[in-house]
């Protein structure tokens, strides 16, 4: 909701699809959370299916990705965020800033092309 504004949203099990719906972009200018991978599933146990997927909605999303302080994929965007289920990292993060009409999505991988906007 829009009270959650700077939130950190952590993603304590990478075993299972989590869908993470945020207030509307364009009727929450200024809003912001941080989404964080803090677990990743045991060895064994954890799932490379796109069933297995984070994704988050509530706008646009303009995605620039970093990989290791380098951009690594020109920005993209689209109506979902998604973090691959084979590519969940610990310590792996986005920042989504509402500028009024999209969401910024700026994340940090320790995997190329973790994050898609699509």
């Amino acid at each position: 909701t829009g009270a959650d504004c700077g939130c950190i949203v952590a993603i304590t099990d990478t075993r299972k699809a989590i869908a993470i719906a945020l207030p509307t972009a364009a009727d929450n200018p200024g809003w912001w959370c941080d989404v964080t991978i803090t677990a990743t599933a045991a060895a064994g146990t954890g799932s490379a299916s796109p069933a297995d997927d984070v994704t988050v909605t509530g706008g646009t999303f303009e995605l620039v990705q970093m990989l290791q302080g380098a951009a690594a994929q020109a920005a993209d965007s689209g109506t979902t965020l998604t973090i691959e289920a084979d590519l969940k990292i610990v310590g792996d993060r986005c920042r989504l800033i509402s500028d009024g009409t999209s969401y910024i999505a700026r994340a940090r991988a320790s995997t190329a092309a973790a994050w898609v906007a699509a």
